[in-house]
């Protein structure tokens, strides 16, 4: 919000614009319905079923991450939640990626981060962990890739145990 501030010369404060984007949010989870990102369950669930180590680490509010998960159902499939409120900077600043690593005692180099933001490819790759962008098909990837995501992955549905387990290995991604 302070970027939006500065660029476009808005007299209201960072700090209040962020509160009432947060608050509309808070209101529109528990009022209307939400729903994932297509692939999202299905592929948490496979990936959590074959004993992989699952963390949300979001540039969101505690309470919005809190609502989103136990709305969706996700708390008893990710072991570790990690927002806004848990760091001191947010993305592109590694924090909050090297924190739910921290949290889940997996090192940093054996992590794989899922971003749908530039920003976001960036914390990762900051963070010395692999970043895989989440870019629908129809929209351009090209800054996910020149920030260092390492592949662009256009559904989760494309995010397998088996998928990981070659990229751990090398091996050329397959979606």
């Amino acid at each position: 919000f302070e970027r939006v501030v500065r660029r476009l010369g808005l007299p209201e404060p960072a700090v209040a614009l962020a509160r009432e984007r947060v608050a509309e949010s808070l209101r529109v989870l528990a009022e209307e319905p939400i729903a994932p990102n297509e692939g999202a369950l299905e592929c948490l669930i496979a990936l959590k079923a074959d004993g992989r180590r699952l963390a949300l680490a979001s540039s969101a509010t505690r309470e919005q991450v809190g609502r989103v998960t136990e709305r969706l159902g996700l708390r008893t499939v990710l072991e570790v939640l990690v927002s806004a409120d848990d760091v001191r900077e947010g993305k592109p600043s590694p924090d909050l990626f090297l924190l739910a690593a921290a949290r889940l005692a997996v090192p940093p180099k054996d992590c794989v981060v899922i971003e749908d933001a530039v920003l976001g490819v960036e914390a990762a790759v900051a963070a010395g962990m692999t970043a895989l962008a989440l870019v629908p098909q129809g929209r351009d990837g090209h800054l996910h890739g020149s920030a260092g995501a390492r592949e662009r992955l256009e559904s989760l549905r494309q995010l397998t145990p088996e998928a990981l387990d070659r990229l751990a290995a090398g091996l050329p991604w397959i979606p």
